[in-house]
């Protein structure tokens, strides 16, 4: 089943499942076929197995570092996030160091942020070593998001202004190096005195401008 689920078989899932095959169930690999469905993007064969009762908080990935959730945010595929919040997963369930929400934020998917918050993503959550949704977008120059996060009432401390000052600093260091402008392009260091000056002025820091 877990063969067919990664080849985007509905059909032959659905043979599997008639046949007693337990739907979490893990292959030769220990990967389970909603594991494989996602990763493979194979959306109807997702929705299948979460019909069938798929935990949709399981750990996925080769070495489980991940949950669907948080791979969905990562990548941008807000079709999926709505599957899985439909079939219960927890916005606020995390595997490694970042949830999900900390993950859209810091990406820039303002439709997922939108999506997370809406059912019950705690705005605050924090994760060492990378802290909160607020602090995760503000160092990466993500004006729109820490915006969107402020008027949500996201608390505002230091770390988030010295989140600013380190992606500023990265920002500047990307430069001219093809790999590190992928994350900090050159057009978005202009982010960084906004958002710094957004920032200041929650904690009515003076400190405005670089």
């Amino acid at each position: 089943m877990v063969k067919a689920a990664g080849a985007g078989d509905r059909a032959a899932v659905e043979s599997a499942l008639r046949a007693g095959a337990r739907v979490d169930d893990s292959g030769a690999g220990r990967r389970t076929a909603l594991d494989v469905a996602i990763w493979s993007d194979h959306l109807s064969v997702v929705e299948l197995l979460l019909a069938e009762g798929a935990d949709p908080n399981q750990p996925i990935g080769e070495v489980g570092e991940t949950i669907p959730l948080r791979f969905a945010a990562t990548y941008g595929r807000i079709d999926l996030m709505k599957v899985l919040l439909a079939a219960g997963a927890q916005p606020n369930h995390h595997q490694g160091r970042t949830t999900s929400l900390m993950r859209a934020a810091a990406l820039g998917h303002a439709d997922i942020v939108d999506l997370l918050l809406e059912h019950g993503a705690d705005v605050d959550l924090t994760v060492p070593p990378f802290g909160s949704p607020l602090t995760s977008a503000a160092h990466n120059g993500r004006t729109e998001i820490v915006r969107k996060l402020l008027d949500r009432g996201a608390r505002v401390t230091p770390a988030a202004l010295d989140a600013v000052e380190k992606g500023w600093e990265s920002a500047l260091r990307a430069q001219g190096d093809p790999e590190q402008e992928e994350h900090y392009p050159p057009g978005r260091l202009k982010e960084y005195p906004v958002i710094r000056q957004l920032i200041s002025s929650r904690l009515d820091d003076p400190r405005v401008s670089y």
